[in-house]
């Protein structure tokens, strides 16, 4: 679709706003706003630098020098910062995130997303890392005993395939559930056109470490229930993929920028499209002119007429401005042209937002950040009108005062009825509870506030659970992958993070949720919400406990079922408890069967689970071990919550707190 060129001429004068000297000569690749100073900005350079650039100075000493941490670095490509970089007790609280590219190390720990090629197949990889500073001054990494955290490795074929975006949305508020969600657009790998993950891709993550998980995935990913896609993508087979925008409203969309050397193009493109061998076509718009900057969604109120465009800029004998709406009927309009001596056609520009949202144009080649400056008659149309409006204002003033108590009452009314709805009616979707009938290997599923059995389903039938906690995954089974059978270290960790959550206080309007996703071999998916608690109300029946316990006990069935002989078998100890005074051994034969389905309780069924056996004289020394795990994981729960207080009596902040918690973590990870 080409939308229709309209071109406005008007007189433009460009006022600078910052001329930063630079006398070490760093050739900066990017630049990014400081969100702590608004006169202050974050630049890198290809070679692994990060400056700060203050008082008008881009300070030779770089806050943060990738090649002291990676020296196999082959360079920087993009940073990230947390949309909490500024709020002191948040998580992402002084943090960036930065993609460099380096030789493939397969002896690298850090989790990797990749298709089936073997690493051999790969030269290069991505590597996300996250940084937390020690203080608002962005004290430089060299003087502290800060480490870098890696996120993740993203395996690629060649150098040339590079990751074009490191973004989150920053539209979304610390209430919205894809609240600090980092998205990565890949390019596309034309000698892999068929790949999800190198077809031109984009990934989307949570970069909060989550137990022994160096990030999560978010519920919402729409291929999470596809095995031949990547779980992280949320869009594939973008070829000519330049940069992703968000809309305001949330929607699960994308605008994605595509650049060829005579055109402009912009596609709406909604989470899960998969447009790998022309599977479907996006709506797009044509631009006659090609994109030679960043392309920014204007937001601020100059050029109001083109508020919530797309804006770039492009050289045709002088530099213009160009607006994209991307709203029927999707005119594309010269904003301005901008007739400067100081810009030339070799200036290297980049777009740039101030801190009401109004453009800037930064000229990397000599330092200097610009204001424009217009006295376009839609400019002064906007301030007439402004003069109007606010006439009619005052006559309406009155009637404001008069009819403003009574909207603040509704008002309150309205949020406390829908506040009170919301929890509920997201229960009424979902079922609220199941039950197992052991005879004939089915799972029964009931809806909230019901006796009777809304849906049975055969335990051969299901393809996939997953248990989720506070909307984190803690596991997945999938009956095509026996490695995703359940043991006594998988159970060992589910309890662990249900223990670490149980010691959370629930103060204000915090939740905490426990749910499973069911998917059957028909694609049938059945949401479960198990446990469900808001501050200081439980709007499910089960308690937490026992829908801690019941979830561990479907589990070994479940894998039972389907896998009767690579599932081991389960032991169960008795929880030791660690006296400090005079710890006392426990006896090594203490052994706990699991109790049959007529030992149950009558007032709930139990999973018919695998029995554990007698403690055999050639197994003592694995109960012995595993009560060595339980006391580790007793200390850990300890310290965690001995941190927690420490963090609430106001004795830690956010980053000692995250700094301490990642110590114990770390700790545990070498004693095992």
């Amino acid at each position: 679709m080409l939308g229709n060129v309209h071109a406005e001429t008007a007189e433009t004068t460009l006022k600078i706003a910052h001329t930063f000297s630079n006398q070490s000569n760093v050739l900066w690749h990017e630049i990014s706003k400081n969100p702590l100073d608004n006169e202050s900005y974050i630049v890198h350079d290809k070679l692994g630098n990060i400056h700060l650039v203050k008082d008008n100075n881009l300070h030779a000493e770089p806050i943060i020098h990738l090649k002291k941490y990676f020296s196999q670095l082959h360079s920087l490509n993009k940073i990230a910062l947390h949309p909490s970089f500024k709020l002191q007790q948040a998580y992402g609280y002084l943090t960036l995130y930065t993609a460099h590219i380096e030789p493939i190390d397969s002896n690298k720990p850090t989790t990797r997303i990749q298709e089936n090629n073997p690493l051999s197949h790969h030269e290069y990889e991505w590597v996300i890392s996250e940084w937390q500073f020690d203080n608002e001054k962005l004290t430089s990494f060299v003087h502290t005993k800060n480490q870098p955290r890696e996120v993740l490795r993203l395996p690629i074929f060649s150098a040339s395939q590079t990751i074009l975006q490191l973004r989150f949305n920053p539209f979304m508020k610390s209430w919205n559930e894809n609240y600090g969600n980092l998205y990565i657009a890949l390019s596309a790998d034309a000698n892999y056109p068929d790949s999800a993950l190198y077809s031109g891709s984009i990934l989307s993550i949570n970069p909060e470490k989550f137990g022994f998980k160096s990030y999560s995935i978010p519920v919402r990913n729409p291929f999470i229930n596809r095995e031949d896609i990547n779980n992280e993508i949320i869009a594939t087979g973008l070829h000519s993929l330049l940069e992703i925008h968000w809309p305001k409203d949330g929607k699960q969309q994308l605008f994605v920028t595509q650049n060829t050397p005579k055109k402009f193009n912009v596609n709406t493109i909604k989470y899960g499209e998969d447009l790998r061998q022309n599977k479907s076509q996006p709506n797009t718009i044509h631009a006659p002119f090609p994109q030679q900057s960043n392309s920014i969604i204007y937001r601020g109120m100059k050029f109001a007429k083109y508020r919530n465009h797309i804006i770039y800029l492009t050289w045709d004998n002088h530099w213009k401005l160009i607006a994209i709406n991307k709203e029927p009927p999707f005119e594309v309009s010269t904003v301005q042209v901008i007739e400067d001596n100081r810009l030339t056609k070799d200036s290297e520009l980049a777009l740039l937002t101030d801190e009401h949202d109004e453009l800037l144009i930064v000229d990397k080649s000599s330092h200097v950040i610009f204001i424009i400056n217009s006295s376009t008659p839609d400019h002064q149309n906007s301030d007439n009108t402004v003069d109007k409006t606010t006439a009619r204002q005052k006559n309406m003033n009155f009637a404001w005062i008069l009819l403003l108590p009574l909207f603040i009452v509704s008002l309150v009314i309205v949020r406390r009825k829908t506040k009170t709805n919301l929890p509920k009616a997201f229960l009424r979707k979902q079922f609220a509870k199941f039950d197992l009938d052991a005879k004939k290997k089915l799972i029964l599923l009931y809806k909230r506030h019901e006796k009777i059995v809304n849906t049975e389903l055969k335990i051969a039938d299901i393809a996939r659970s997953e248990v989720f906690l506070n909307k984190n995954s803690l596991y997945n089974f999938t009956y095509e992958e026996p490695e995703s059978r359940f043991t006594n270290k998988k159970e060992q960790m589910l309890n662990l993070a249900f223990a670490t959550e149980k010691r959370e206080k629930m103060i204000d309007d915090k939740v905490r949720i426990i749910e499973m996703v069911i998917t059957d071999k028909s694609s049938n998916i059945y949401p479960i919400c198990l446990y469900l608690r808001k501050g200081n109300q439980r709007l499910t029946r089960g308690k937490y406990e026992e829908t801690c316990k019941q979830l561990s006990d479907w589990c070994w069935l479940l894998s039972q079922t389907i896998f009767p002989e690579l599932t081991e078998e389960r032991i169960i100890v008795k929880p030791v408890v660690p006296n400090t005074s005079n710890h006392k051994k426990t006896n090594k034969n203490e052994a706990i069967a699991i109790p049959s389905s007529n030992e149950s309780s009558k007032n709930r069924a139990t999973p018919d689970v695998p029995k554990a056996l007698p403690i055999t004289p050639t197994e003592q020394n694995k109960v012995e071990a595993d009560n060595n795990v339980e006391l580790r994981d007793i200390s850990l729960i300890n310290s965690l919550d001995k941190l927690g207080k420490l963090k609430q009596q106001g004795l830690l902040t956010e980053a000692e707190f995250n700094q301490a918690k990642a110590k114990v973590f770390n700790n545990l990870n070498k004693n095992d």
